[in-house]
């Protein structure tokens, strides 16, 4: 039924496609210590029951991605009887009821609490089963945000585990550098420097043999 449920996602974002910028698809940052406040501010404070009209189209509340765990994931679109339509972030802010839900969702990706990524993303750190202690190698990880899913997935509780970031592009590594290691902590104006990634820049073909990492 899971596999199911994901190749029809798939064929979905195939489908729609994707407008230029970001779609309001997001997720909680897993080793964040508010991450069920989030949730369940997303669930109450955000949430009404039917939906509004914008553009023509129904619009429901903000609600989870079905088959993402622990409700980690949450999205915004305009329902149809035919296909769902992401909404771009300048929409959502111009529809009443969306307001207050978006200038929280600025807030929350400023600190790191949550951050922006399209489903499809999301899937290939789920299918990798990550735990505290794994070793992972990520061979193409700019611009980071199945890095970072990866490296929260570490982070989630005590252990040794280490993400190795690699990007070709020195420039997309520098990014790298400065986006992916940062970890919401409890303070919301604070980030913690995780110690469990190392950024490099190689071509693949040519990456150095890893006897040992820990």
């Amino acid at each position: 039924e899971f596999t199911q449920m994901i190749e029809v996602w798939l064929e979905m974002e195939r489908f729609v496609g994707v407008e230029d910028g970001f779609t309001d698809k997001f997720r909680i940052n897993e080793a964040d210590p508010s991450f069920e406040i989030i949730k369940h501010n997303l669930k109450t404070k955000y949430h009404f029951e039917g939906t509004v009209e914008y553009e023509g189209q129904q619009v429901p509340c903000v609600h989870p991605i079905e088959w993402y765990e622990n409700e980690g994931a949450w999205q915004v679109v305009f329902a149809t009887a035919v296909v769902v339509i992401d909404i771009h972030r300048k929409k959502l802010r111009k529809i009443p009821a969306f307001k207050e839900l978006h200038q929280y969702m600025i807030a929350l990706n400023r600190s790191g609490h949550i951050g922006r990524q399209e489903a499809v993303s999301m899937l290939p750190p789920m299918f990798l089963d990550v735990h505290p202690d794994s070793i992972v190698l990520d061979m193409c990880a700019a611009p980071g945000s199945k890095t970072l899913q990866i490296l929260e997935k570490v982070h989630r509780s005590e252990g040794n585990g280490i993400v190795i970031a690699n990007d070709a592009d020195s420039k997309r590594a520098y990014l790298l550098v400065h986006q992916v290691p940062l970890i919401a902590s409890s303070n919301a104006d604070e980030h913690l420097k995780s110690s469990h990634i190392i950024v490099t820049t190689h071509l693949g073909q040519q990456y150095p043999f890893l006897r040992s990492v820990l």
